[in-house]
């Protein structure tokens, strides 16, 4: 039977189940296709924000270290850098941050910076050379799948359109609604920062990291790097005892409260799965050593 002489109520069931089996074949095949990379150890909290928050969530994180390191002196929202401070750490996106904030200014000035901006896409590279988030190729092969996905659905959507209004109906509106919220749902599938793989390394570290996040509050001020991995895996809120951060950036502190993470953390997924052993040394060799080990 064609599909377009169904009555309105029939195709429109019709097109919401295609809608959700191609859909669901975006994520199937970004699953499939993305779940490879290289090891990485992923000690380094700089990284891990990345990977959790992009670039912003990189700088608004070491600036937090370099304030609770005292190279950075915080005065509600305003930020200045410590004598010396610079000649204190070799990391170059740290150096760049003290020299930023060489006089007194808002702490928000450190995202419009673009050349401190520019710096922390690095740590994003190094990221897409593992695989745990998209570069050009990955996109690339994910917007032929979405333009292919997006013309047959809005194509069938059309021609159905034509033909219910050559045939005296006008209710269509249902129809188009429903066309329409498929193809932002497949641009956010679509748009996606992280690989399936860099999904699995964030749920791991997570899972990694749970039982120590519950035990903040009773641990009180813990070390700094155990800090600094804990605010990097769960965002800034995780640490409530770092109440500057909150007073710094505030809208942060209120976005962590409900998520703290640019997009979907893939938490269901499980790196038991089809990263194999590759997370099981990244995420289990790397974190779970690697309190010892970062860019500060």
């Amino acid at each position: 039977m064609n599909p377009f002489d169904l009555p309105g109520p029939q195709f429109l069931a019709f097109y919401a189940a295609l809608c959700a089996v191609t859909l669901g074949a975006l994520v199937l095949l970004r699953r499939l296709r993305e779940k490879d990379g290289t090891n990485l150890r992923l000690d380094d909290p700089y990284l891990i924000a990345y990977l959790r928050g992009g670039p912003k969530e990189a700088l608004r994180l070491i600036v937090a270290s370099l304030v609770d390191r005292g190279l950075l002196t915080s005065s509600r929202t305003l930020l200045e850098a410590a004598s010396g401070a610079a000649e204190k750490t070799r990391h170059p996106l740290e150096q760049a941050i003290l020299e930023r904030f060489q006089r007194s200014t808002e702490a928000s000035a450190v995202f419009g910076d673009l050349l401190l901006i520019h710096k922390a896409t690095d740590l994003g590279r190094t990221l897409e050379r593992h695989g745990l988030m998209a570069d050009e190729e990955v996109r690339a092969r994910r917007s032929v799948r979405l333009r292919v996905a997006l013309a047959l659905l809005g194509g069938i959507a059309l021609v159905k359109v034509f033909v219910a209004l050559s045939r005296g109906h006008g209710n269509v509106g249902l129809l188009i609604a429903m066309a329409g919220l498929t193809f932002l749902i497949g641009v956010g599938i679509g748009s996606k920062p992280r690989t399936t793989r860099g999904d699995w390394m964030l749920a791991d570290l997570r899972r990694l990291f749970a039982q120590l996040r519950r035990r903040t509050a009773q641990l009180g001020q813990i070390a700094h790097d155990e800090a600094l991995l804990l605010a990097a895996v769960f965002g800034l809120g995780a640490l409530p005892y770092w109440t500057f951060a909150r007073a710094l950036f505030p809208k942060a502190a209120k976005s962590e409260d409900r998520d703290g993470s640019w997009s979907s953390s893939g938490c269901g997924s499980s790196c038991g799965s089809s990263s194999g052993s590759s997370c099981g040394s990244s995420c289990g060799g790397g974190c779970g050593g690697g309190c010892g080990g970062c860019g500060s």
